[in-house]
């Protein structure tokens, strides 16, 4: 089965009722359906069950398009919604639509060149005409409109394939966005033939917010080991991409010791974990900078030889997406050391 798109910390998305009142289009959700009751809505229940029991009791929504909103979260769990939206969308013939309006990161065509499969602006609101009658994909706190559940509901029977597919077409980048991201890349010194670890801290494995238990930077290190000694692999440099300076520090300092001779490669940037709140108190500007480095990073995680990463993380989720269609496959392997995707 396919995994959730995203994982709640502590609380589960409850289903909005009545108009979005940020929208000036009618959903059609709000035209001819009622929202859950309160027993399917309730806080004990997981998103998984309330996504179930949404699909079960409502009609699919007749609508024209899907919009889908980018907003406050965290850059891997907004694409990777944004990517399963746009599947289903393709499974139902509509367009998916991209409101960057209330976007942590900016303006997405900054970064990314549009195409059929995911577009800015919505093409049956041009030019005078009002034919939309818009699926609003969109989360707000522990709130969600229903086409959110719609999408999730469907998320869970698309294949790693289908959405790598569609995540290759999604993932354009602009010419402005790839010099930025060479320049930054340039100066890491990315060697042809690498293997990069991507360590994730901050608030996915600490405070009121944390998911999942920290990885142990042994296991990374063990992990590298072991694929150094994969024929092919050997000679390889180590490029470690991490939110957390410390982290990348102790794992050089651990590869040094097991993988003597091993050339490792980083930014050398202060970092102390990413927390979400902190980034979304940045102005614009810092957000771009920020931004334009993680993508740098997805890059190098995207073409090294071998990709070790966490599958509890939306960035290595993402980062398989992107890397191949065929999990496990040695061409390009992406290797998860935490969960496997399910």
């Amino acid at each position: 089965a396919q995994a959730p798109m995203w994982q709640p910390a502590q609380q589960p998305l409850l289903v909005l009722g009545g108009q979005n009142m940020s929208s000036t289009t009618q959903t059609p959700e709000h035209q001819h359906q009622k929202a859950p009751s309160a027993q399917v809505a309730k806080r004990d229940i997981g998103e998984d069950q309330v996504a179930d029991a949404y699909a079960q009791r409502q009609p699919q929504p007749r609508a024209t398009c899907l919009h889908f909103w980018l907003g406050s979260w965290g850059f891997g769990s907004e694409v990777n919604n944004l990517i399963s939206a746009a599947v289903y969308c393709q499974s139902v013939d509509i367009p998916c639509v991209i409101d960057d309006s209330e976007w942590n990161s900016g303006k997405w065509e900054d970064y990314f060149i549009c195409n059929p499969v995911a577009t800015v602006g919505c093409p049956l609101s041009k030019w005078g005409r009002n034919n939309c009658v818009a699926c609003n994909v969109r989360r707000m706190g522990v709130t969600a409109t229903p086409g959110w559940f719609t999408v999730s509901a469907h998320a869970k029977v698309v294949n790693m394939q289908e959405k790598a597919v569609t995540a290759r077409k999604i993932w354009n980048l602009t010419p402005w966005a790839l010099n930025e991201i060479e320049f930054l890349n340039t100066d890491l010194s990315v060697p042809e033939q690498s293997i990069a670890v991507h360590v994730r801290r901050g608030d996915k494995v600490t405070g009121p917010t944390k998911e999942t238990e920290a990885t142990p930077i042994a296991t990374y290190a063990n992990a590298v080991r072991d694929v150094l000694s994969v024929p092919g692999a050997t000679g390889a440099s180590v490029i470690i991409c991490s939110d957390d300076l410390t982290s990348v520090l102790e794992l050089e300092k651990l590869l040094f010791q097991i993988c003597p001779g091993v050339p490792i490669h980083y930014r050398k940037r202060s970092r102390t974990g990413h927390q979400q709140d902190e980034f979304n108190s940045q102005s614009l500007e810092r957000r771009r900078e920020l931004t334009l480095e993680f993508l740098a990073d997805v890059e190098v995680m995207r073409r090294s030889l071998v990709c070790l990463c966490t599958f509890s993380s939306n960035i290595g989720r993402l980062v398989a997406v992107l890397r191949t269609q065929t999990l496990g496959s040695w061409e390009v392997p992406t290797i998860s050391l935490d969960h496997a995707w399910t």
